[in-house]
């Protein structure tokens, strides 16, 4: 019995008053969130609104720091939408490329239509990546205007985009590995 209960006491801790409470898994300090999504359709466009809540690993700093560029890429999907499938119709990808630069200890932000702005501090960065950007994602000319259409957005650091020597290591290290998940919406018919 004994041997039965004790992964169960490995996996809870006692407080002071010994009432025992199980232990969570430790939750990374880094992340990539989507900050307040939203999507709209107009006509033959569907415009989607978000902002991305990064905080980097200490791997991706330590890359960061030592010149090599990190690759932000949005994907943004929209299908015609029926009961049990979607057809796709429309895809986007567009890369927000961050960098540091050490002549001027400063750090860049190229948006996908290349302008680049620049920070005195990372955490400066991360603010402007948290304001909303709008991303227009055209549906195609025969788009039907009487059916509805399921929208997506996602946002992950592109690995692919590191420098050679690096990509291995980044595939097999949690540190290396930001995604926000999609996001969906069903847009009703205009």
């Amino acid at each position: 019995m004994l041997l039965l209960l004790a992964p169960l006491m490995l996996a809870c801790r006692a407080n002071n008053e010994g009432t025992i409470h199980p232990t969570s898994a430790a939750q990374p300090r880094w992340y990539l969130h989507l900050q307040s999504p939203s999507a709209q359709r107009h006509q033959r466009m569907v415009m989607i609104r978000s902002g991305f809540d990064l905080q980097l690993s200490p791997d991706m700093e330590q890359a960061l720091h030592q010149g090599i560029p990190l690759h932000l890429t949005v994907d943004t999907r929209a299908a015609r939408y029926r009961r049990f499938w979607a057809w796709l119709v429309s895809e986007q990808k567009q890369q927000w490329r961050i960098q540091y630069l050490p002549l001027s200890r400063q750090y860049a932000l190229t948006a996908p239509d290349g302008a680049r702005s620049t920070y005195s501090r990372l955490r400066h960065l991360r603010a402007a990546l948290k304001t909303p950007h709008q991303f227009a994602l055209a549906l195609p000319e025969p788009a039907r205007l009487d059916v509805p259409y399921q929208v997506q957005i996602r946002a992950h650091m592109d690995i692919q985009a590191l420098p050679s020597p690096l990509r291995l290591p980044a595939l097999f290290s949690p540190q290396w590995h930001l995604a926000s998940g999609w996001n969906t919406w069903l847009l009703d018919p205009v």
